[in-house]
């Protein structure tokens, strides 16, 4: 689903589009659009929860530093963690 190996059969559309007919290129572009939250291990634990948010919005977009910080903020807000991000990964109700 996620587009590490293709199907053996059938389609995958995402918005209409055929995944595995499109260049690598974009595939890319597609894969940008959605993430994978793993249940262990999410967080890079030697970073704070607020630096781990950051990170992709540091690496795949042109945003300053400080409408990342706003955007961490909003994001830690929507998931309960309003405030959190300062804090380690291990700091966190279940680490």
């Amino acid at each position: 689903m996620i587009g590490l190996l293709p199907p053996a059969c059938g389609t995958v559309l995402i918005d209409g589009e055929d995944y595995w007919a499109a260049s690598e290129e974009r595939r890319i572009e597609i894969r940008r659009r959605f993430g994978v939250l793993f249940q262990g291990g999410a967080l890079w634990s030697s970073m704070t929860v607020g630096q781990n948010v950051a990170l992709p919005l540091q690496m795949f977009t042109t945003l300053d530093q400080s409408a990342i910080d706003a955007l961490v903020d909003l994001k830690l807000a929507l998931v309960g963690l309003a405030g959190a991000a300062e804090k380690m990964p291990s700091e966190l109700s279940g680490g």
